[in-house]
């Protein structure tokens, strides 16, 4: 089964869209969608190997990635990634979307 995921309404070109999330499902996707509708897309996940081969095939497909890995529950680690993809020039002062794709589950009984 294919599925062709029609243009964006409004343009993102040119833009930074960062997701949270990135290395595989949704988050994969979500990259792909975005880069090829002209984004830079600084990409993280927990998953270190994974969110860097999302990058590179995103760069493969002629988009501008950046990857990072990020546990999105440590605060400095966010400020941390955050910090270094301004001092990389990475966010440029273009207008930034975040896509927050992940989350903290607990477990509990109700």
């Amino acid at each position: 089964m294919s599925y062709e995921v029609p243009r964006l309404d409004r343009s993102v070109a040119r833009r930074v869209v960062f997701l949270t999330g990135a290395a595989s499902g949704i988050g994969r996707a979500t990259a792909h969608v975005f880069a090829r509708e002209g984004a830079r897309v600084a990409l993280s996940d927990v998953n270190a190997e994974g969110v860097e081969q999302v990058a590179e095939a995103v760069r493969a497909e002629g988009g501008e990635a950046k990857a990072w890995a990020l546990d999105v529950t440590d605060p400095e680690a966010i400020v941390s990634v955050i910090g270094e993809a301004e001092a990389l020039s990475f966010l440029r002062g273009k207008p930034v979307t975040l896509i927050w794709g992940v989350g903290k589950a607990f477990e509990a009984t109700l």
